[in-house]
């Protein structure tokens, strides 16, 4: 893994939320991709996992159109955050989850239904 900005997460700025759904898919990457959640400092991961609240959101990105029922781990991944009051998601899902226009419309789903908005990024971005 290339260095996380380790000032940033001591000084507070950072909380890396890891979901279930996260877990699962590492399951079926490369082994060099799977050992990148042992290499952060524990003090400031939290593990994170899908509930009721979650796929009820979820559903409603699918009903809105935002994506398409086949695409429900990424869903409940955004919905998931979203519930937590995170900020950003950092992902490598550039089809599905980091274009400009899909952060528009699961923030418009999130506001309709009294959720705050979220950002998604790319990895890129909080790596030194």
């Amino acid at each position: 893994m290339n260095r996380v900005s380790t000032a940033f997460l001591k000084e507070g700025a950072y909380l890396i939320l890891i979901s279930d759904i996260t877990v699962r898919e590492l399951a079926k990457a490369p082994q060099r991709v799977q050992n990148v959640i042992g290499t952060l400092p524990t003090e400031f991961v939290e593990f994170c996992f899908v509930n009721e609240e979650a796929q009820a959101l979820a559903q409603k990105y699918i009903e809105a159109g935002v994506l398409t029922p086949g695409d429900l781990n990424d869903a409940e991944h955004v919905a998931l955050v979203t519930i937590s009051n995170v900020n950003s998601i950092v992902s490598c899902n550039f089809k599905h989850l980091v274009k400009t226009s899909k952060i528009a419309q699961f923030n418009s789903v999130n506001l309709v239904n009294n959720y705050g908005m979220i950002d998604i990024r790319r990895p890129g971005d909080f790596l030194l």
